[in-house]
């Protein structure tokens, strides 16, 4: 790739700040929020997605982060996932609207935010894919994270896609007022991945990653979700 000291990670992650209010407020206003709601809703998910981010990989990853300032902490995408989703949770009962409302409206958001998010980590080189020579693979020639000498696969362009699917998926869902978007989009998201790290650079992994085994949990509460919904 071109060489560059561009900051391609921190402008996509504006851009997908960006994006991602303009559709939670869309979905908001179709779900008869107010506008201080919406506001608010926006305020939490954000924070959810920050704190979320920077304290999954300080959790994940203590030994290379725990003498780190807090700011400059890289932010885990997975981690932010499920930031957002906890924030949610407590705004809905902080103003005392339905969680499943709530829940409905962000569901397509965050793949979406996901997806343009992986867009910067391709540009940036981080959250590489395994060592590859082949067709599409990618050489850094500028990123702070990896350098050079490898070729890697673009995992990143493929989970922008997946994710991307996804987020056509849940608004789907959401146009046609079907139920039970929240759990369709914990088991979706979950499952995708959970497969698509088999195709990251695993070193010091013998078995499944700390990621995976995260992804196996919003899997299992996604089903268990769903399974309630379906027994009321």
């Amino acid at each position: 790739m071109f060489n560059t000291d561009f900051n391609f990670y921190g402008t996509i992650l504006i851009f997908s700040f960006i994006i991602n209010a303009i559709v939670t407020a869309i979905l908001s206003n179709r779900n008869k929020l107010k506008f201080e709601e919406i506001i608010h809703l926006l305020l939490y998910e954000f924070i959810g997605i920050i704190l979320g981010g920077k304290y999954y990989t300080l959790f994940t990853q203590y030994s290379l982060y725990k003498n780190t300032n807090f700011l400059y902490i890289s932010m885990s995408s997975l981690g932010a996932f499920i930031g957002a989703f906890v924030m949610v949770f407590i705004f809905s009962k902080q103003f005392k609207i339905s969680c499943k409302k709530v829940f409905n409206i962000i569901s397509p958001c965050i793949p979406l935010m996901y997806s343009l998010g992986k867009i910067g980590c391709f540009l940036a080189g981080c959250c590489i894919g395994f060592k590859y020579s082949g067709f599409g693979a990618v050489t850094y020639n500028y990123s702070q994270f990896v350098t050079n000498e490898f070729s890697y696969f673009p995992v990143q362009i493929i989970e922008s896609i997946v994710f991307f699917g996804i987020f056509i998926f849940m608004m789907k869902l959401s146009k046609e007022s079907k139920g039970q978007i929240f759990s369709k989009c914990l088991i979706a998201s979950g499952s995708c991945k959970f497969l698509l790290e088999f195709l990251r650079i695993r070193e010091n992994v013998s078995f499944l990653s700390i990621n995976q085994i995260f992804c196996l949990l919003l899997i299992v509460i996604g089903f268990i979700s769903l399974k309630i919904k379906n027994d009321n």
